[in-house]
């Protein structure tokens, strides 16, 4: 399973990045994005399987990314990355396809209940 990490912040994507290869077996974390513009180019080439995505970034923020790579690759399974815990965020994530979304700060298991749900899926 290919896994991409889209987060502007260098610790939270090393972060997740080790968490997850760590943590899980049968997984490739291939790529990781800085911004959505990146993002959108890297997913053309490595056709990850799930994203995990920041939802507040510079430029192009979350939800934009995850409609432009919606566009090329139906098919991906995203999980929003947030410190925001509102309505609207969550309305705008299911309408977007989003299947799931973590607010930070996250623990371990969190992130690895969340990843196990989306694989069922």
């Amino acid at each position: 399973m290919r896994v991409m990490v889209v987060d502007d912040e260098d610790i939270e994507r090393k972060g997740l990045k080790m968490i997850l290869e760590r943590e899980l077996t049968n997984i490739v974390v291939n790529d990781e994005a800085r911004n959505g513009r990146l993002a959108i180019q890297i997913a053309k080439t490595f056709q990850p399987h799930i994203i995990f995505m920041d939802i507040k970034m510079p430029g192009m923020n979350g939800l934009e990314t995850i409609e432009e790579i919606r566009k090329d690759s139906p098919h991906v399974k995203f999980v929003i990355l947030t410190a925001f815990d509102t309505l609207g965020v969550t309305k705008k994530t299911s309408t977007e396809g989003v299947m799931d979304y973590i607010l930070k700060p996250y623990s371990k298991d969190e992130l690895i209940e969340t990843f196990d749900r989306l694989v069922v899926k």
